[in-house]
Order: C-alpha cells, then structure tokens, then sequence
C-alpha cells in the first residue's frame, strides 16, 4: 500500500486474507515498514523481517502451512 499500488493480481482463494491485512495495517505503519525494507539488498532478510512483523502483529497464521 505504502508503495501506491492500487491493483493486486492473486488467488480468490487468498483474497479474503489480503484483504484482511490490508485493512489490519495503517498506511502510516505501512510506510514505517515500506523505510526499514526499501534499503535491504537481499530478497531473504527482507521476507524474514516481514514476517517477524506479522508474528509480533498475531498474523502470523497467514505465512504459516495450513493456517
């Protein structure tokens, strides 16, 4: 959200989850999130610290198997 994407091309299937983060997440706290990631350089350490960030948010169910 943070980077102005108005358009998501995914699964109906994971649309009522995105949805749901989406509206969980204010645009203030997605730019927070959008200035710690923007500058790392490796794809991994960005998805680790996103998905400590859901885990500390109580979302982590949406990035774990069967959940």
């Amino acid at each position: 959200i943070a980077m102005g994407f108005d358009a998501l091309s995914m699964s109906s299937v994971i649309l009522p989850r995105i949805k749901w983060v989406i509206r969980s997440i204010s645009m203030k706290q997605a730019k927070e999130v959008l200035e710690k990631v923007l500058p790392h350089e490796n794809p991994a350490k960005t998805r680790f610290y996103l998905e400590q960030l859901l885990e500390e948010a109580g979302l982590g169910g949406l990035i774990r198997a069967g959940k």
